[in-house]
């Protein structure tokens, strides 16, 4: 397909008015003239913002913005990580040189992830769940019929599996897993995101769709990319650490 403007769909959950200001900012630079935004906090809506119901978390605004978006492609879904554990400008140069070129409308280009490990019931390579890039109608209709599928879960997961997401929500130390300071509540939503970030991968290939990391459209920018990403993640992991171990 032709290179054109995308539409981005943006989620956010309690986005402060600078915080809308610096997310709509980020995607008239990759190259909309409209971007929509989805709020999922309960009655946090603002004037421009739609209402979420987060009754699934960012997966459920995902299958609003499915809905709303009324073009033919490309489109563009993210959340509202981008500006707090990513390097914002990074992103959108990759995104605005991805853009130009002709994109595979049998694909979902996003940010893969490649675990290296061998679990049963989850994937080793997977697509992380806060952006998305679909480069037409027919992938978005795809993306949509895997997203409801992956909302789907099984009653139990296979043991090791089960495990390995008790580890990750409970890290004992910086260089892995989810390192903030929430209560069994929360604890339970990261776990669900998780399941269904991991499904929706196992998904794609079912609905016709291929993962391909958008690293593939330059990838020495990626690299630095990556980089700052995870050295923004684990400076944000070391400062929770320090503020938990302050409150003790």
């Amino acid at each position: 397909m032709s290179a054109h403007s995308p539409e981005v769909g943006i989620v956010v959950y309690g986005a402060s008015p600078s915080r809308l200001h610096r997310l709509r900012r980020w995607a008239s630079a990759v190259g909309t003239a409209h971007s929509t935004i989805i709020e999922n906090k309960a009655g946090a809506a603002t004037q421009g913002v739609l209402q979420g119901d987060n009754k699934h978390s960012e997966f459920s605004a995902y299958l609003q913005l499915c809905s709303l978006f009324r073009g033919d492609g490309p489109y563009l879904i993210i959340n509202d990580t981008l500006v707090r554990t990513h390097w914002a400008y990074g992103w959108a140069r990759l995104c605005r040189k991805l853009l130009r070129g002709k994109l595979d409308e049998h694909t979902i280009i996003g940010d893969i992830r490649n675990d290296g490990d061998d679990i049963a019931g989850k994937p080793s390579v997977y697509l992380a769940s806060w952006i998305f890039i679909i480069p037409s109608r027919k992938a978005l209709e795809a993306f949509r019929a895997a997203m409801e599928q992956a909302l789907t879960h099984p009653e139990t997961l296979p043991s090791a599996y089960d495990q390995w997401l008790h580890r990750w929500l409970n890290p004992g130390s910086l260089s892995g897993g989810w390192h903030h300071k929430a209560g069994e509540a929360e604890k339970r939503r990261k776990r669900f995101c998780i399941i269904t970030e991991h499904r929706l991968s196992q998904q794609l290939s079912p609905h016709g769709l291929q993962m391909v990391s958008a690293g593939r459209f330059s990838p020495a920018l990626y690299f630095l990319i990556r980089l700052a990403d995870r050295l923004k993640t684990r400076l944000s992991a070391a400062i929770t650490r320090l503020k938990t171990a302050s409150d003790h």
